[in-house]
């Protein structure tokens, strides 16, 4: 009897033996994992065995490793049974396993509505977005990166899809990358990049410059076309005159042109450029103030040619008078161009009612006995100064 109770306990001590070194004692080398479980993101993996060795990890079917810590990435959706093999720091072999879900990671749909080659002048693209979460989820965010350094974040998008109006500002144009980033509520990030997504066509550098050329009666317009555009380049182009003239014939070295009379706008003549290359893009310049010409050809008149001394105020004005192409003249002329300007009225230099200096073209003087020789001195923008005597 007392034989058989020393072979039950060895029989307990062997068994309790055998669980210790059986590979489902796992609660030695329980392994763990972080990081978002979708497909293509890393996910690092860990162990409870200090001191431990032999490490042989098992991704149910989509790969093994011998690393101590591995980080393993999941090509596919799915279960896996992730298992771990190592010796624990006693030389015991410890076996643990663990199931993990791997779902799919967001999917991003990028396109174009309106083209992907535009011209610089006002280029605006449309970026269509139809990107999605996988099955349960929903996306967290949306990023698009430019790589003219804008970058935009549209956070918890609810409505997919939508679209985005996108412009570039630097005038040199070219070609144009986008990189987009996708989240969803599990963790899991999409990045794609479109290289050359879109192209700006560079605006065309139109450089003119014109000889300062200002003239009483007359102008002469000579403008030096310096654009880095050639005539083979251009579809077409128009330049217009303010004498309501135009020009479809020289681009360079650029037209010249002669304007008669009054400018427009305070005695100046402007032009338009009007261009359109081949590959459809447009550009204008203006120019309002490109030469100056001042028909001026001023006359004293008052409103009475004598005055009793009892009412001897007298109003002067000075008017333009211009000879119409028919022979006639027009004294309603506009007077342009006059800088500084005095009247005297004939009496001595430094008397009381002496010399006047004036703001006002149409001044009003009271005289007293006697014959008076008025004299108007100007000077002129365009045409040389003078005096007008009465």
């Amino acid at each position: 009897m007392k034989n058989l109770v020393h072979i039950y306990r060895y029989l307990f001590c062997f068994l309790g033996l055998f669980f210790l070194w059986s590979p489902d004692g796992n609660s030695q080398c329980a392994l763990s994992f972080s990081g978002p479980k979708c497909t293509g993101a890393p996910i690092s993996f860990f162990h409870n065995s200090p001191g431990s060795s032999n490490w042989s990890w098992s991704f149910g079917g989509a790969g093994t490793s011998t690393d101590e810590l591995p980080v393993f990435a999941f090509k596919n959706a799915g279960t896996y049974k992730v298992c771990l093999t190592l010796k624990n720091a006693l030389g015991q072999q410890c076996n643990s396993c663990a199931d993990i879900l791997v779902v799919e990671k967001p999917t991003i749909g990028i396109s174009l509505l309106n083209g992907s080659t535009q011209c610089y002048e006002g280029n605006s693209f449309m970026v269509k977005n139809t990107s999605s979460a996988s099955a349960g989820g929903s996306l967290k965010r949306i990023v698009y990166t430019w790589s003219d350094g804008e970058k935009k974040e549209f956070l918890t998008p609810s409505i997919i899809p939508f679209t985005v109006n996108k412009s570039f500002v630097d005038p040199a144009g070219g070609f144009y990358d986008l990189t987009v980033e996708t989240e969803d509520n599990k963790g899991c990030i999409t990045i794609q990049q479109f290289k050359d997504f879109v192209k700006v066509i560079k605006k065309p550098l139109i450089n003119l410059s014109v000889l300062p050329n200002n003239r009483c009666d007359s102008a002469y317009l000579q403008i030096n076309n310096s654009s880095n555009l050639l005539k083979s380049d251009i579809k077409s182009f128009r330049w217009e005159f303010d004498d309501n003239t135009s020009n479809t014939t020289d681009w360079k070295p650029g037209p010249t042109k002669w304007f008669y009379g009054n400018g427009p706008s305070d005695g100046w003549w402007g032009y338009k450029l009007f261009v359109e290359t081949k590959e459809g893009c447009k550009d204008t310049l203006e120019e309002p103030k490109a030469v100056r010409s001042i028909v001026f050809n001023p006359v004293i008149i008052k409103n009475k040619d004598s005055a009793c001394v009892s009412d001897g105020e007298i109003e002067f004005n000075l008017v333009n008078v211009v000879k119409r192409k028919d022979g006639t003249y027009d004294s309603s002329a506009p007077i342009l161009g006059i800088k500084n300007f005095s009247w005297d009225f004939g009496h001595p230099i430094g008397s009381a009612s002496g010399r006047k200096n004036s703001t006002t073209l149409s001044p009003k003087h009271t005289f007293s006995m006697g014959a008076y020789l008025i004299k108007f001195a100007y000077s002129h923008d365009v045409c040389q100064g003078g005096v007008l005597y009465d």
